[in-house]
């Protein structure tokens, strides 16, 4: 794993520049929990307002789950953060919790656009939200190895942490909506 994360994060950090600099920290706010946080609470709002209870509560909880389960693997695996940062961190580094917020909210919100968008015929609009997706959490984990907040092994580890917590969260939504139940 130190290989990868020697060529990966060289790689990454090899064009410092000061406006790339504030750059990437604009874009490690994308992924940072009291954003994805507050842009949660909105999506569940939203929800409720359009009396999808259930929906808002599971999405949610969901998402207030991903912290404890970062914490979770923070507390068993105790990597320290790389030595070099551009920011002022504090914690373990594995995994990733920008990435894993990041994966979870916009993967909330993608499933949603996805479904809505398949659900109407609009197949092309789908893959295009996909792909803004796919680039976001490119961006946020760059940014985040870039900053030297993390090694890039960590943010692998919060986007599969994350993917499983979204599958899960989806598994639970299928049954619910299946049953008729918002």
């Amino acid at each position: 794993m130190s290989f990868f994360d020697g060529k990966m994060d060289g790689f990454i950090r090899g064009f410092h520049d000061e406006r790339l600099i504030s750059i990437a920290k604009v874009i490690s706010h994308l992924g940072g929990y009291r954003f994805c946080l507050m842009l949660t609470i909105i999506l569940a709002l939203v929800l409720v307002l359009n009396r999808y209870f259930l929906t808002s509560f599971v999405l949610f909880t969901a998402f207030i789950g991903t912290r404890f389960l970062r914490n979770l693997f923070k507390d068993v695996i105790e990597r320290p953060r790389p030595e070099f940062s551009l920011i002022k961190n504090h914690g373990k580094s594995f995994p990733s919790g920008h990435i894993l917020y990041a994966s979870m909210f916009y993967g909330l919100v993608l499933g949603v656009i996805w479904y809505v968008l398949m659900k109407n015929g609009n197949k092309a609009m789908a893959w295009f939200v996909c792909l803004l997706f796919v680039i976001i959490l490119s961006l946020v984990g760059a940014s985040r190895v870039y900053l030297g907040a993390h090694y890039s092994s960590d943010i692998l580890g919060g986007i599969f942490l994350g993917i499983a917590c979204l599958t899960f969260t989806f598994m639970v939504l299928i049954k619910i909506w299946k049953k008729g139940w918002q």
